[in-house]
């Protein structure tokens, strides 16, 4: 009778742990489920990047474009928005970047041109958030109503884009043009702008736009073409300035149509960025070049995803990527089957001396 009874409470006992034991892996897993960006995000060294002063973010959204700019008056500035395909992750990611900046809307929105793997999110992020200023290309859409004497585009996305726009309370929205933006001392934003109201491809409309911070600049390029090269390095020659680039988002995802060794040599870029997913981008060619030009570094979100360069007021800089992914759920279900398993072999280890001890 007493071997019984203690045989019941061990049993019992063991119930209890097991039960427990689901408790806390329960838990644990909707712990995980509710932080799992913020695991990715510090398990690839993100941690240190929010407290900079100048972020920038090339984005993950496939074969498209979108950055985000988070500048050292914790203010946000975004050129372009990907395709309509990645606008989930899109959101997602300015979510998760402005909560942690603590921004609640965007103060610049720049759209390169019309093409929809440049423009594809921008309904979905004027819903959302609040932006201060549109800078739009110098297109029109089929329907739209204009003074300007513009090129159209008969594209229901950019119908619906330029609707939307239009539809932005408290936005001041205008076409690219040539101007300089200061933040403060350390900070400007320069926009040089196509030469032309008119071109016969849409790549063509792409502006340049630089972004300078403690002496580092960034140039984003759209899906410039070598034509806009030509015309941004004549500009120049022209103001008798120069343009050195220490960060270069590579224009058109590295199609070979851009980033000529001309435009390279004059702006000598130290590290290199491509947006892309297709395996045919960035082109063997505009690799030779950007080896050619001396680039030390190019990165692709295709293999590396989301990428942020983060400067300090001193110049120096982190450049971070989400290279490694977790899997957040099969994580936690693999440490649940290993708690399981070791509980169940201490319960029989247990059980087993209790049996020696009956017996005696």
């Amino acid at each position: 009778m007493i071997k019984l009874q203690k045989e019941k409470h061990f049993t019992s006992k063991k119930t209890t742990t097991n039960v427990f034991v689901a408790i806390v892996f329960v838990v644990f897993f909707l712990f995980v489920l509710a932080n799992q960006a913020n695991i990715q995000f510090y398990a690839n060294g993100f941690g240190k990047i929010w407290t900079q002063p100048l972020q920038v973010y090339y984005l993950d959204v496939g074969q498209a474009n979108a950055s985000l700019v988070i500048l050292p008056n914790k203010t946000a500035m975004l050129i372009d928005t990907g395709s309509g395909e990645s606008e989930e992750d899109f959101i997602s990611s300015v979510d998760y970047i402005l909560s942690k900046n603590k921004i609640s809307k965007i103060k610049y929105l720049v759209l390169s041109h019309s093409d929809e793997d440049h423009i594809g999110g921008t309904e979905a992020l004027l819903d959302k958030y609040q932006v201060d200023n549109i800078y739009r290309p110098k297109q029109l859409a089929k329907n739209e109503e204009s003074e300007h004497d513009f090129n159209r585009v008969d594209t229901l996305v950019y119908e619906r884009v330029t609707n939307a726009i239009s539809s932005e309370p408290n936005c001041t929205v205008q076409f690219v043009k040539n101007h300089t933006i200061f933040i403060d001392d350390l900070t400007e934003i320069c926009f040089y702008a196509p030469d032309f109201d008119k071109y016969s491809q849409t790549n063509d409309y792409s502006p340049f736009v630089s972004i300078t911070y403690a002496e580092k600049t960034f140039l984003f390029t759209g899906d410039a073409t070598t034509n806009r090269e030509r015309e941004l390095l004549e500009r120049l020659s022209d103001e008798n300035k120069t343009l050195k680039v220490d960060f270069l988002l590579v224009a058109h995802h590295g199609s070979n149509t851009s980033t000529s060794a001309e435009f390279l040599q004059a702006i000598s870029p130290t590290y290199a960025f491509v947006s892309a997913q297709n395996k045919s981008y960035p082109h063997e060619e505009v690799l030779n070049r950007l080896k050619e030009a001396g680039v030390s570094k190019l990165f692709n979100t295709k293999t590396v995803g989301m990428i942020v360069v983060a400067v300090q007021e001193n110049g120096n800089f982190y450049i971070k990527t989400l290279a490694y992914h977790f899997e957040i759920e099969f994580f936690s279900v693999a440490i649940f089957l290993l708690v399981c398993m070791f509980v169940e072999l201490n319960s029989k280890k247990n059980q087993s001396k209790f049996s020696v001890l009956a017996k005696k």
